[in-house]
């Protein structure tokens, strides 16, 4: 039984992980609108995707990325969306003090 409880306890907090997602919107000419990095869970709602951002990028021709340390509930949209998983922000981690 005690067993049991450790392999259940090892189970759920490696399970835990967080994992990055990089949203790339791009217009219809493969042209960089804007990068987001979302924290979480990516929910797809029709066309528009729901994440928790910690970091956006504006596209050309005066790129600006802000970062948002607490995550922001936002909506992203656009005529092509590609998603892939990334790593952790290197500013995330300079925030964690490592």
């Amino acid at each position: 039984m005690q067993l049991l409880r450790f392999s259940l306890l090892a189970l759920i907090l490696t399970g835990c992980q967080t994992t990055y997602t990089r949203l790339s919107v791009t217009n219809y000419r493969g042209e960089r609108i804007a990068d987001w990095i979302a924290e979480g869970h990516v929910e797809k709602i029709g066309p528009v995707y729901k994440i928790k951002a910690v970091e956006r990028t504006s596209g050309p021709p005066y790129s600006q990325s802000t970062h948002y340390p607490n995550g922001w509930t936002t909506f992203v949209t656009g005529p092509n969306i590609i998603h892939y998983q990334t790593g952790k922000p290197f500013w995330l981690y300079e925030m964690d003090g490592y």
